[in-house]
């Protein structure tokens, strides 16, 4: 139907999304010092971005336009070419055993930081969900941790950083997946048979505060 949705940012929000970025940057270049480029996955590009290289860094690979090293890290791409899904994970590593180790970054503001106990369910999903793809596309152990990172500043003798590891939510995390991939496979089915998927449970009725917030609303409903 050609439907197209548009949504105004505020500044502010832009801010917040900079400052997220800046956090994610800070803790990749400081673990790429600490560990070396040789255990961290990337796709790796030159200074003039000519040359790129996917997989672990290394200082001696140059680019034979600038002859600058390919040491500047861009984030992995996976592709799951089955439900035609594209994601970048924060930062993955080689482990210690071979395995990989996915770290989702998150920056969050100082009450929320002091108040964890654990991760947020949508973190965890958004990192299991990586973690599942290297798994079933490498054969290899891959585990998966969420990093908060806090965005004010807090008291010296507290560390700014605190890390989950995911495994004592993954099997919550399996079943949701297995529930969203189930879903994209039938909207696929839907779209090659140019049919309608069902409706969204929490959108019952136009007046229902999902759909209201929907700019397709009207046309949902007069489907």
């Amino acid at each position: 139907h050609q439907q197209q949705q548009f949504e105004n940012v505020l500044p502010q929000m832009r801010i917040v999304w900079a400052l997220g970025r800046a956090a994610e940057a800070h803790v990749r270049q400081q673990f790429i010092r600490a560990h070396g480029k040789h255990r961290v996955i990337g796709n790796w590009q030159c200074l003039c971005g000519e040359s790129t290289r996917e997989g672990v860094g290394a200082d001696f690979v140059k680019c034979t336009c600038c002859g600058s090293p390919i040491e500047t890290y861009r984030e992995l791409v996976l592709h799951d070419a089955e439900l035609g899904l594209v994601g970048s994970p924060d930062l993955v590593y080689v482990a210690e055993d071979g395995g990989y180790e996915v770290v989702e970054i998150k920056s969050i503001k100082k009450d929320g930081f002091t108040e964890l106990t654990g991760p947020k369910f949508d973190n965890v999903m958004q990192c299991y969900g990586y973690v599942d793809f290297l798994r079933r596309t490498t054969g290899l152990r891959v585990g998966g941790r969420v990093m908060y990172v806090a965005k004010d500043f807090i008291s010296p003798r507290d560390s700014p950083y605190r890390e989950y590891p995911i495994t004592p939510h993954e099997s919550a995390a399996k079943q949701v997946l297995a529930t969203l991939r189930q879903g994209l496979v039938e909207m696929r089915e839907h779209g090659q048979s140019e049919t309608l998927p069902d409706r969204l449970a929490v959108c019952a009725s136009p007046a229902s505060k999902r759909a209201k917030n929907c700019a397709a609303c009207t046309l949902c409903f007069s489907l």
